[in-house]
């Protein structure tokens, strides 16, 4: 029997796939087990699954920190049921594994709103099972665990908690208080319409937004003539930043998010004295998994829950939900006017968008520009599937308390915030 055919067992003996060791199957887990699972330089496989992250929106700048949080399982080489997001698989697995063939998915359980479908990679007789099990069995949310051990597929049969239980998280491990990024998008949608009515096209042919800073970043590098045609509107994440320190000077603000390139954002002249830490979705779950919080035991105000945003401003975790928010903006303040949209995400995308713009071919145009396929939602720090997170983030957006970002609370301290006394709507 050839090589691929076999997998290397727990218990040191080369297997044939789907085959059941004897020694495997009579071992039994003490308790506390945790550290089987180890890779070739005895490191433990730390899980990274792959739920719906946390969501509270905000965009590139926007946080978006309001999905809820995945759920783990044990290797770092695992690759989404959702073909388009590969991107932490790997050809082998931390634990020494050979690669498994491919995988019929027409015989599992699709994935929905709620199922999601994960290959694991070292993922292939009952002790490895049993580890996963004990890892997800206090999960809250859970309600069923699939296993098809002969092609490394779990099945995970969950539903997502609600943004209360995510705050009560955050404060157990430390922080002072959480806030929905997504006000900083509804200041954002109304600064970017005022932009674009005051720059297109009597100054500008076409104008880009500057949310996502991967985006704006490859735009100012790629197409340095271009530089001036992105918008000079701060992104939601400074926006919600500089707002809180306007209450509280001393305060330390963390901006917590799917988005990697945020990190980059932080430390620009500008922005560092208002964003002092970044951290992704995926950082974030390890501090909590470091501290051995159970999620299911804090106690959750739902009093509490994150809603002071716009339906809007929430829909900029979304590819077209910053310039569609922009767009729509500019058609209640000008009912006749006809305002145009491009979007692309993907940062391969992103270019062919800019060079058809730099050829004229969207002048009067609005760019919208994602530098992750889906949007903030498919960010390289998400712990989540971004078709399901899109699912989520729609119900979350009908949950908005309102729909307009003019009808922000914080709406009135734009012009503090924009160091613009005279600034007015």
């Amino acid at each position: 029997m050839s090589s691929d055919a076999l997998f290397l067992c727990p218990c040191g003996a080369w297997h044939p796939q789907g085959f059941v060791c004897d020694k495997v199957a009579r071992a039994t887990l003490p308790a506390g087990h945790e550290h089987a699972a180890r890779d070739g330089h005895g490191h433990e496989c730390h899980g990274h699954s792959h739920a719906c992250c946390d969501h509270d929106h905000g965009h590139d700048d926007h946080g978006h920190d309001g999905y809820p949080p995945a759920h783990a399982a044990d290797c770092h080489a695992h690759e989404h049921e959702n073909g388009g997001h590969d991107a932490h698989a790997h050809d082998g697995c931390c634990c020494g594994h050979d690669a498994p063939q491919a995988v019929d998915w027409s015989t599992l359980a699709a994935p929905s709103a709620t199922r999601a479908v994960y290959r694991i990679l070292n993922m292939d007789c009952p002790m490895e099972e049993a580890l996963i099990r004990k890892k997800l069995a206090t999960v809250p949310g859970i309600t069923g665990l699939g296993f098809n051990l002969m092609q490394r597929v779990l099945t995970v049969e969950h539903e997502l908690p609600s943004t209360a239980s995510i705050e009560a998280a955050l404060k157990a491990i430390g922080f002072c208080d959480v806030v929905e990024v997504a006000i900083g998008a509804d200041l954002c949608t109304v600064d970017e319409a005022h932009d674009f009515l005051e720059e297109v096209p009597e100054k500008l042919d076409f104008m880009a937004t500057s949310c996502c800073p991967a985006w704006s970043m490859m735009a100012k590098t790629a197409f340095p003539g271009l530089a001036k045609n992105i918008s000079m509107t701060m992104t939601p994440m400074v926006f919600t930043a500089r707002m809180m320190k306007q209450k509280d000077p001393e305060a330390r603000m963390c901006f917590i998010g799917p988005c990697a390139a945020k990190k980059l954002e932080a430390s620009r002249r500008t922005v560092r004295s208002d964003v002092d830490f970044v951290l992704t979705f995926e950082e974030l779950a390890g501090i909590i998994e470091a501290k051995d919080v159970d999620t299911s035991l804090l106690e959750v105000d739902e009093a509490e829950a994150l809603h002071a945003a716009s339906a809007a401003g929430r829909g900029f975790a979304q590819s077209g939900g910053v310039a569609k928010a922009v767009a729509d903006k500019i058609k209640e303040w000008h009912p006749d006017m006809d305002v145009k949209i491009a979007s692309a995400q993907g940062l391969a995308e992103c270019k062919k968008l800019l060079m058809l713009a730099k050829a004229g071919k969207y002048n009067g145009y609005l760019l919208e520009g994602m530098g992750c396929p889906g949007g903030c939602i498919g960010g390289a720090g998400t712990i989540a599937d971004p078709a399901r997170t899109a699912i989520q983030l729609n119900k979350y957006v009908k949950e908005a308390p309102f729909a307009d970002p003019e009808q922000s609370p914080f709406m009135s301290e734009i012009h503090v915030l924009k160091d613009d006394p005279d600034f007015e709507l």
